[in-house]
């Protein structure tokens, strides 16, 4: 679902217009015989290279097409992201069917299967087309299970402010004019970090104040409605609680503190709590000996 963001796709002459399936990549039914079952202009096969370009290429594929039946998941998600109409392929066999039901409740379609790319186009426009809805970005990669880019960041809020009809205008200045109005500033700490100049004085401002920074600081805030217990059992979860924002679609700013430091600041607590254990159990057994020692001297 991200894809968008990563990849401005090419627009492949040979698949402009075209109806395409795509089948598992397990499936062994020769291209002629879905060319016939299917009634698709071409068959797109997902077994590619493990290569950046084969995986762009195929990207480019789906995108330029006019419709996808897909037999990959893979497919539907990308064709999804992109904004191509699309269905799944019936072929006699699902595989995990919960997978296909998952995604489609996260976009708020049925689940149906067709073997035609005629009917599955007729389910998609009746059916699944008014009923489609693209989760955010930014809350997907609020809980990454790696750190991102800001720069990604970036581009992730003004796609989902975009998708809001709140925004008309490439990300850039005026949305770092926008991110700057918040009681923190990432961007300024990011470009302190990057400019030798501000990291010769360790310095970034945080709501207008002024603060010594150095390597090993943690200028990360814990997200609204987070507790100290939240902290100290597995580190602050990024999240965003549409009790808080009164919308059904939740503020993406707000997401961007935890995003940037919460590995480091998970990574602090754990540290600090495994050395405050290791204290106590000193402090404990210190405190054995010296019982143990009283108690020989009174006998």
């Amino acid at each position: 679902m991200i894809a968008p963001i990563v990849h401005t796709p090419t627009v492949r002459d040979d698949h402009r217009s075209k109806t395409i399936c795509v089948p598992h990549f397990l499936d062994t039914c020769r291209d002629a015989d879905l060319l016939r079952r299917t009634g698709a202009d071409l068959i797109v096969r997902p077994n590619i290279a493990r290569t950046e370009r084969a995986v762009f290429d195929l990207i480019d594929a789906i995108a330029s097409s006019s419709f996808v039946l897909a037999g990959s998941l893979h497919a539907a998600i990308v064709a999804c992201a992109y904004d191509v109409p699309f269905g799944y392929l019936d072929t006699g066999f699902v595989d995990i069917p919960f997978k296909w039901r998952d995604f489609s409740a996260l976009v708020g379609i049925g689940t149906s299967f067709c073997d035609r790319v005629a009917d599955a186009r007729t389910i998609y426009e009746q059916v699944n087309r008014p009923r489609l809805r693209k989760p955010a970005l930014l809350p997907m990669l609020a809980v990454a299970p790696f750190r991102v880019r800001l720069d990604i960041l970036l581009k992730a809020y003004h796609h989902d402010m975009q998708q809001r009809d709140s925004a008309s205008t490439h990300h850039g200045e005026p949305l770092k004019a926008l991110l700057r109005q918040g009681d923190y500033s990432l961007l300024a700490l990011a470009e302190a970090c990057r400019d030798p100049a501000a990291q010769a004085d360790k310095q970034a401002s945080i709501g207008g104040e002024p603060i010594e920074l150095s390597t090993h600081d943690d200028v990360s805030q814990p997200a609204v409605g987070t507790d100290a217990a939240t902290v100290e059992s597995d580190g602050p979860e990024p999240a965003i609680s549409t009790a808080e924002t009164g919308s059904e679609h939740p503020d993406p700013v707000s997401a961007l503190p935890d995003i940037l430091d919460a590995p480091q600041e998970a990574a602090t607590v754990r540290a600090e709590s495994a050395a405050a254990g290791e204290h106590a159990m000193a402090d404990s057994s210190e405190a054995e000996r010296g019982e143990a020692g009283s108690g020989t001297r009174d006998a």
